[in-house]
């Protein structure tokens, strides 16, 4: 990797998730991988959570004019929409240091009637979104105007490495704002190398490097621009960098299948199909509740796969994909009705973990978070039911 005139470097002073461009720069004498495109958006409109784009209800990232003040991620829920939140999430799907972190830090005057909760593997890791109170005070030197800073660190071995970040409005007559800046601390070049290149399998994460575009989120979108539905400007430049990377076609028809496979909803959408709900029984069969209470893969970051499980699913039709996939018992009830075969189809896999944790949020208090210890166990059954755990949970390259 180089930055600053071609000086090979190896330590990144932080992998930037924010701001609208794609590549390595300087910023207080270190270099920094500015990485927008690795976010996926969405926002939430009455009980559904779709994909999303542009300045208005959606994060987006921002690049300042002053050079003194850092590239961040911003969000407007405006007043009188029907959008309430708006999330933003990241796989960390590559190997990390020993002392690696996820940084989220915020000022005080950049928070307007917002409520902001952030999960980290699964686990709520603010107790009162709806205030300022639940975050801790940054320590950092010059970092003035009441700075709030949550470090979370992250490891190799956490079973779920997904951060989920979601603002909320505080009241419906009022717009909720937040800026944040998003950092991923103490790694080494390599580890942006694998979360951005991907070059081993072909699937040109660089191209997303705008951050506005629905396809980055949308599973629909993708499918209709894998199989030739569409040809959007966004879309042909995805398929063009696929097509002239080695292997570019076989990771096209791996993307599509697993589209195909976990997500019959987007299906429905690109080819007019329609779907038969089928019967599962929460508690015993399946997961109660809704993502992020459960597993759901129809919200599977496709074009995040991890590099050494991504292997497992090439080759398989999305009904071989389907099947590995149904017969656990830690997915989502909803996903299940939508996407397999009743339950008595299937010979169930694993136990309903038993215990949950509750989230304090008061903007939505039904929501509960799956043990992630007792969950992950669920995927050490047999090799072909842990390969698949890796690669639709997003464990990282070994």
């Amino acid at each position: 990797m180089s930055a600053n005139s071609g000086t090979c470097i190896e330590d990144i002073g932080s992998v930037d998730l924010g701001g609208t461009d794609s590549g390595m720069k300087y910023q207080a004498g270190a270099p920094v991988a500015q990485r927008p495109e690795l976010l996926k958006r969405e926002h939430y409109s009455g009980r559904t959570w779709s994909s999303c784009s542009g300045t208005t209800n959606c994060w987006y990232g921002y690049q300042p004019s002053n050079s003194w003040r850092y590239d961040d991620m911003r969000v407007n829920l405006q007043r009188g929409s029907s959008y309430s939140k708006a999330a933003i999430e990241f796989l960390v799907k590559c190997k990390t240091g020993a002392d690696s972190n996820i940084r989220v830090s915020y000022k005080e005057d950049d928070r307007d009637y917002a409520a902001v909760q952030v999960w980290y593997n699964l686990i709520a890791k603010i107790s009162n979104p709806r205030s300022s109170s639940g975050w801790p005070e940054s320590r950092r030197r010059n970092y003035h105007n009441h700075a709030k800073e949550l470090t979370i660190p992250i490891s190799s071995d956490d079973a779920n490495p997904v951060f989920r970040m979601e603002v909320s409005k505080l009241s419906s007559s009022k717009t909720a704002k937040l800026e944040a800046q998003i950092t991923v601390n103490n790694v080494k070049a390599w580890f942006d190398s694998c979360m951005e290149q991907k070059q081993a399998h072909s699937q040109c994460m660089q191209v997303f490097a705008a951050g506005n575009k629905d396809l980055r989120s949308d599973n629909a979108d993708m499918l209709a621009c894998l199989d030739g539905s569409t040809t959007s400007a966004s879309c042909t430049a995805w398929t063009d960098c696929l097509d002239n990377t080695p292997g570019g076609a076989d990771t096209k028809t791996t993307l599509e299948n697993v589209i195909k496979g976990v997500d019959n909803l987007a299906l429905m959408q690109v080819q007019h199909e329609t779907i038969s709900k089928s019967k599962w029984t929460a508690g015993t069969d399946c997961v109660g509740g809704a993502y992020p209470a459960c597993e759901d893969l129809s919200r599977l970051d496709v074009p995040a796969f991890s590099c050494t499980c991504y292997n497992d699913l090439v080759g398989k039709s999305p009904s071989q994909i389907r099947q590995l996939a149904c017969p656990k018992r830690a997915m989502c009830c909803s996903w299940k009705e939508s996407n397999c075969n009743d339950a008595s189809t299937y010979t169930l896999t694993g136990s309903i973990p038993g215990q949950f944790l509750q989230v304090d949020d008061q903007q939505d208090s039904g929501k509960t978070m799956l043990n992630r210890s007792e969950q992950a166990s669920l995927a050490q059954e047999v090799t072909e039911e842990a390969s698949l755990d890796e690669s639709l949970s997003g464990k990282r390259c070994a």
